[in-house]
């Protein structure tokens, strides 16, 4: 599964459950970050709701990493 079809899948159970548990929310996101790109990160990050500190938390984790992963895309380890 790609990257822009598991952040669909995830985003489609966010709305499905908007009553989801934090916890629930906080698997979502170490999985979206394991697996998805910059891109795909914000676009999860719309979805997740900020009814709660822990999902405002969440939802501001997901854009920094996103922005991290965007600004590290120019960098190489020694590659020519």
């Amino acid at each position: 599964m790609n990257s822009t079809n598991l952040a669909k899948q995830m985003a489609s159970y966010i709305q499905a459950e908007p009553r989801a548990t934090t916890e629930m929310l906080q698997v979502l996101a170490a999985l979206a970050i394991q697996r998805l790109n910059a891109e795909d990160l914000r676009t999860l990050a719309h979805q997740v709701p900020d009814i709660d500190p822990m999902g405002k938390a969440i939802k501001g984790n997901l854009r920094a990493i996103a922005r991290d992963r965007e600004s590290l895309k120019g960098f190489s380890l020694g590659g020519k």
